[in-house]
């Protein structure tokens, strides 16, 4: 940033009110990641795409406005372990994907496999799916049978590239 721009925002700050002031000093201490208790965001779009498909999922659905502002991943036992869960399920897939968008993409599926799953044994919340994170590799194999076993992840995925930018 430049410190023209820098300055600029600055001098916004000067009209804020005391509430709004506290709103944007929240911001800060996320995206500076300080402050008493260090909490990391995990919903970085580029790093979970899992966790951005789950939002997706769950504003597709209308449950939108049940997701907190300032939804943080607070440690590795939060949501059941969500963090090892789906870090273990995001290495499962890694290797197939060669732009942002396709990886996306594939984490929308995969988010709408596992509400698809979750909503034979339990209500859809953003706790419910992220607790489940672990059963996206059975959820998505029920949604696309045979697609891991037979190794037809590539073809798929290249149909969702090629549905966004064209054949190549």
């Amino acid at each position: 940033m430049s410190q023209k721009s820098l300055d600029s925002v600055l001098d916004l700050l000067k009209d804020l009110t005391s509430p709004e002031l506290e709103i944007v000093r929240k911001h800060a201490i996320a995206y500076a990641g300080i402050g008493p208790k260090r909490r990391i965001p995990i919903n970085e779009v580029r790093e979970d795409w899992i966790l951005d498909g789950i939002l997706y999922e769950l504003q597709r659905r209308g449950l939108g406005d049940t997701i907190p502002g300032e939804f943080f991943i607070r440690n590795k036992q939060s949501f059941a372990g969500y963090a090892e869960r789906s870090e273990r399920v995001r290495k499962m897939f890694d290797g197939y994907f060669s732009t942002t968008y396709d990886r996306l993409a594939f984490g929308r599926m995969l988010a709408h496999s596992l509400a698809k799953k979750v909503d034979e044994f339990a209500p859809i919340s953003l706790d419910t799916l992220l607790r489940n994170v672990g059963l996206i590799p059975e959820a998505f194999d029920s949604a696309y049978p045979g697609y891991i076993s037979n190794n037809m992840l590539p073809m798929l995925i290249k149909a969702l590239h090629e549905r966004r930018v064209g054949p190549e």
